[in-house]
């Protein structure tokens, strides 16, 4: 994104409603302060990160290296919600999470570890 297309950015927040411009100035202002952390991971936790995010590609790995499988299905018992993972899904979010550990590792790691938590316990859903 171009400097002049944050301006504009910019320029149309401040014809927001004032209660909008508040929380915009709250988000900025939370992103500024990640970038001034203190806290950095050791090469020893940079490699658990990438040691957890390889096994969290363990599931979409057949979706990802075969070509007309495009996603990973998580059967569930029956009567219960079956979990549908697209690989492109995946890959989003590797992706976020990329960018997210240029400015905060340490949440790039939470998000890490914790990926695929959320989803399980999705199969418990009755359908």
């Amino acid at each position: 994104m171009s400097k002049e297309q944050v301006k504009a950015i910019l320029d149309r927040v401040l014809t927001w409603p004032p209660e909008r411009q508040e929380d915009a100035a709250k988000i900025l202002m939370l992103m500024e302060s990640q970038d001034y952390s203190v806290y950095r991971l050791t090469d020893e936790q940079v490699e658990e990160v990438r040691r957890r995010r390889s096994d969290s590609e363990c599931a979409t790995a057949h979706a990802r290296g075969v070509q007309g499988a495009p996603q990973v299905v998580l059967q569930a018992a029956p009567g219960r919600m079956k979990v549908v993972s697209h690989a492109s899904a995946a890959r989003d979010l590797d992706e976020i999470i990329d960018w997210i550990s240029q400015g905060n590792p340490i949440a790039a790691a939470r998000i890490a570890s914790g990926r695929g938590s959320s989803v399980l316990p999705l199969q418990a859903c009755p359908t």
